[in-house]
């Protein structure tokens, strides 16, 4: 039996969650080099980005970092969001900002990879259920929100599995989305 426990992320973790961040949009497979991967490195090392180990839970199998869910509440996107995208604009890389992901009164699960070697054993799941349970003890949230690309219908049914509905179209980082909210 594998023991799997989930933590915040600490300063150490920072690479880690940079990979599990990028997984998530699927610009790394946690194999070779990404582009990307230093300037989101120095994105996550800050504190109030939306991509910070601050907002990242780890979940770690025998000891070792297996994935990771980015999450935070909505009411802190449009300051964190500002920072973010400004510091990966100063280092040359230029996002497609649309509709805002969130906003106050959301719980917002943003980035979620897991690791290939420990991909089967449930822990996206587990990540999910303690990313909603983190919600629900936010003061002033009152539903917790995700995207979905339009492509991925597997999982967008997996998050209706989950009690997640379907509640508009977004248009953002040139890609259209679902948006799914739960009421918590």
């Amino acid at each position: 039996m594998k023991k799997i426990d989930i933590r915040n992320a600490t300063r150490a973790d920072i690479p880690f969650v940079a990979e599990c961040g990028l997984a998530a949009i699927d610009l790394y497979d946690f194999t070779g080099e990404c582009s990307e991967m230093e300037s989101t490195i120095k994105v996550s090392s800050e504190e109030d980005t939306l991509y910070s180990y601050r907002n990242a839970r780890i979940a770690e199998v025998d000891g070792r970092l297996a994935g990771c869910l980015i999450s935070y509440d909505g009411k802190i996107y449009a300051e964190s969001s500002a920072k973010t995208f400004l510091m990966f604009k100063d280092m040359g890389i230029q996002i497609k900002v649309g509709e805002p992901e969130t906003g106050p009164g959301e719980y917002y699960l943003d980035s979620m990879g897991v690791h290939p070697s420990f991909r089967g054993l449930g822990l996206g799941h587990i990540l999910m259920e303690d990313a909603l349970e983190i919600a629900r003890k936010t003061e002033g949230c009152h539903k917790a929100a995700l995207l979905v690309e339009k492509t991925k219908e597997r999982l967008r049914n997996y998050y209706a599995q989950l009690g997640f509905r379907t509640e508009k179209e977004v248009a953002t980082f040139g890609s259209r989305f679902y948006k799914m909210t739960l009421v918590l």
